[in-house]
């Protein structure tokens, strides 16, 4: 494989057809290769390059002989319909992934379409090979800043937290943000601010901002697809000169929402940092103080959400008492 890129096409597609089905006896790389006209000086080398690429499809079967020699041949009668799929697509020069430009995944079951998009399909191997190995070894890195605001709301039990609804993630976080390159995570945090709390006194000093703790997690990204090692500074305020602005897209969550990784109406939550803080913070986040107190009010969505249950008693309740007073009359 020394020629253009058609000649290499070639000399590849020409290795993968002259792997023997696995009805066949096996044959050594060596012997593959130079059936697909592989340099004598090269045939194993290469072959066993190709044979590398070509292994996490889990395609073909070793053989070893009496003294030790492997050979290899087809897994079975799909391996070589695939084999044969994957060596016209090199000699075509034809595209299979695409759309690598685009970030954001969408959630499964999926299309035919959707898991040949590079994100997508990258989130899938990703995600297998965590399956695989839980401490799997992330090929990106992160750093996050994120806000701890945690209240005591009215009609609501126990304390929350505010979370936003990320469109790309598919899920609700803290309020925060990937750190920019040369910037500080408390730089981070008050931009992350300024931009998604509109109104918020943004001096660190008179929000009274400090640092709660430093965590590392590594997960696959929702947005990228990739298992990232994200390096998480947690910042709690316990001062605010205005209002809290609640957008459609907050909400505020429980711990043990946090804990399911789902809110009562079943919206993923991805707080992972937060509970590993939690694990390590002296008194866990039950000890943060609260920056809201009961004063503060849920939106009537999320007031509509949490108390839908009492709600419908009550309706059912009301319709029972009508149906009763226009029977006897």
């Amino acid at each position: 494989m020394q020629g253009g890129p058609v000649e290499d096409a070639q000399a590849a597609a020409a290795f993968m057809s002259a792997v023997p089905i696995h009805s066949s006896d096996p044959r050594s790389v060596a012997e593959i290769g130079l059936r697909a006209g592989f340099e004598p000086n090269r045939a194993e080398s290469v072959g066993n390059l190709l044979l590398a690429i070509l292994a996490p499809f889990d395609l073909f079967e070793r053989v070893s002989d009496s003294e030790g020699a492997v050979s290899i041949r087809l897994r079975s009668e799909s391996a070589k319909y695939f084999i044969e799929s994957w060596s016209k697509y090199v000699l075509r020069h034809d595209v299979l992934v695409s759309d690598w430009e685009r970030d954001g995944l969408s959630e499964g079951p999926w299309t035919a379409e959707e898991v040949l998009r590079g994100a997508q399909l990258t989130f899938i191997a990703e995600s297998h090979r965590m399956r695989l190995d839980a401490n799997a070894e992330p090929v990106r890195t992160s750093r996050v800043s994120q806000l701890v605001l945690k209240g005591r709301l009215v009609g609501l039990r126990g304390d929350r937290y505010l979370m936003r609804y990320d469109d790309k993630a598919r899920a609700f976080q803290l309020i925060g943000g990937h750190s920019r390159t040369g910037e500080e995570p408390l730089e981070t945090m008050l931009r992350e601010i300024a931009e998604e709390l509109p109104g918020i006194r943004r001096s660190p000093k008179q929000m009274d901002l400090r640092q709660l703790g430093r965590v590392k997690v590594s997960e696959v990204s929702r947005t990228m697809g990739a298992i990232t090692s994200y390096d998480m500074r947690f910042f709690v305020a316990a001062k605010f000169s205005g209002p809290v602005a609640i957008s459609p897209a907050d909400r505020w969550v429980s711990l043990d929402e946090m804990r399911q990784g789902f809110t009562s109406d079943k919206v993923r939550v991805n707080a992972r940092g937060l509970l590993a803080l939690n694990d390590i913070l002296a008194g866990g986040v039950a000890g943060i103080p609260r920056t809201l107190e009961s004063s503060a009010f849920p939106s009537l969505r999320q007031f509509l959400v949490y108390r839908r249950w009492e709600l419908i008693s009550v309706a059912i309740g009301l319709a029972g008492i009508v149906v009763s007073l226009l029977l006897a009359l």
